[in-house]
């Protein structure tokens, strides 16, 4: 696998939003390690209490921002926890 698509601290959405993955705006929280299948990230909506974890495919940028992930979010590091 190549280098995650979004970066921590990037708004996001949900590409199908449904009743249990209600749309509007996410921060990816986390970026967890790459596994065989796809890469998940840890992503959190304002209106709630909890983070999600999602498939790369499940999500898409809000703001256009370039994705262009450092050596932080391969590592699967917090917002904000680091030197």
């Amino acid at each position: 696998m190549g280098q995650p698509k979004f970066l921590i601290g990037e708004r996001v959405t949900f590409v199908r939003p449904t009743l249990i993955t209600p749309s509007g705006d996410y921060s990816v929280m986390r970026v967890f390690p790459a596994d065989m299948i796809e890469q998940r990230y840890s992503i959190k909506s304002p209106n709630e209490p909890y983070e999600r974890v999602v498939g790369e495919r499940d999500i898409a940028r809000i703001d256009g921002q370039p994705g262009a992930a450092g050596p932080e979010v391969a590592a699967g590091l917090e917002v904000g926890v680091g030197a």
